[in-house]
């Protein structure tokens, strides 16, 4: 076990106690398959405090990340869990975790910290490095910005996309031949719930349930996607809309039936992948022939979400640093807030227009009865 050697320090040695047995780690450590069972079990990450004297004010700990979820215990006292509730119904994995240790905790000579990791086959799983300081400090400098960045933000994304997604199916509904604002409806919507992911660690169904709606939103907030691009386009045709609908009916069956496996997760994105390049370069010569700024937009926000696609879709596969953020929920809403505020100034424009043609159309009707009328009055007939 790796021993601190004051209250201020970053911690990035531990020892594992696994199914594998014990052995000693560095920090960030990405556990091995053969360190807890494919369905789910518990692991123990053990690391040794020195204090040579007990602190005056709050000490704090802070791990940026715990995976799947993940409690505390100072001395063999517990102290607090990534969430409330039994480790294995909390995914803590997207959540910075900031330890508020109480005083009587701690004791003068080596504390031992344990960390008890619960971990399944369904993410990388393991312990981001430890520092250990005082409370006020590790808050102010350590957790607000990525507890902000990581969760409050996306918070914020998430109820930006069901506004939009609401106004948008009701234009729908109104606008019945433009099915842009259907196809971005449901993306939206899908987006919000997929951003769950992200951002709720104690979710109220299932576990299981609540991770095959979170991966089927995913699936089908991008078909959505590529059928608002073709709408906007005016170049949707039922050869396409009939396989990326289909596509969005039959991937939550399967993965449903998988049990959300994460190797047929990774499978059905690769068409996804191959289908909006294709799309993509196609894009690129209809927004030059028309050199409209809506599709330059769409189309540049199009490169943007393909490109962190694949390196989310790397990251899935195991690659990247286990401390690593997801790019495309931020590249998506991003993207639904580009297209919302562009297709909603587009409504706003056509009903100016429309108001300014009525007002036109009425003042002109006038003129015309205003010319009947004298057109028609007996001759030694006088108005004013």
């Amino acid at each position: 076990m790796h021993a601190a050697k004051s209250t201020d320090s970053v911690i990035d040695q531990a020892e594992l106690v696994s199914l594998a047995g014990k052995r000693k780690v560095e920090l960030p450590n990405v556990l091995e398959s053969q360190d807890f069972l494919p369905s789910g079990s518990r692991v123990r990450y053990q690391i040794t405090v020195p204090l040579e004297q007990l602190p005056e004010k709050s000490l704090g700990i802070f791990v940026s990340k715990i995976s799947l979820s993940g409690a505390l215990y100072i001395n063999g006292q517990f102290i607090s869990s990534c969430d409330q509730g039994r480790l294995e119904d909390l995914r803590c994995l997207h959540k910075p975790n900031l330890f508020s240790t109480p005083t009587s905790a701690w004791r003068v000579g080596d504390n031992i910290l344990e960390f008890v990791v619960f971990a399944n086959a369904r993410q990388p799983n393991g312990l981001s490095p430890v520092r250990v300081g005082l409370l006020d400090d590790l808050s102010e400098n350590n957790y607000r910005f990525k507890q902000w960045i990581k969760i409050e933000f996306l918070v914020g994304f998430a109820w930006m996309s069901v506004v939009f997604g609401f106004l948008s199916l009701a234009v729908s509904l109104v606008l019945r031949k433009e099915s842009a604002y259907l196809w971005f409806g449901i993306s939206c919507i899908s987006h919000a719930l997929g951003l769950l992911n992200l951002t709720v660690s104690r979710p109220m169904i299932n576990v299981d349930l609540f991770t095959w709606l979170v991966f089927t939103s995913r699936l089908l907030a991008a078909p959505m996607a590529l059928l608002t691009m073709l709408a906007l386009f005016d170049k949707l045709r039922q050869w396409m809309l009939y396989p990326l609908l289909g596509f969005a009916s039959l991937g939550p069956m399967v993965l449903g039936l998988s049990g959300t496996y994460r190797p047929v997760i990774l499978a059905f994105f690769v068409p996804l992948l191959v289908f909006a390049i294709v799309l993509l370069v196609i894009s690129v010569r209809w927004a030059l022939q028309s050199r409209s700024p809506t599709k330059i937009i769409t189309i540049g926000m199009g490169l943007l979400l393909l490109l962190s696609g694949i390196l989310d879709w790397f990251r899935l596969l195991g690659g990247g640093h286990f401390e690593g953020t997801y790019l495309f929920p931020y590249t998506y809403s991003l993207m639904l807030i580009t297209l919302g505020t562009l297709l909603f100034r587009n409504l706003a424009t056509s009903l100016k227009r429309s108001r300014e043609d009525r007002e036109q159309l009425e003042r002109r009707a006038i003129e015309r009865m205003a010319y009947e009328v004298t057109e028609h009055i007996p001759v030694g007939t006088y108005t004013l």
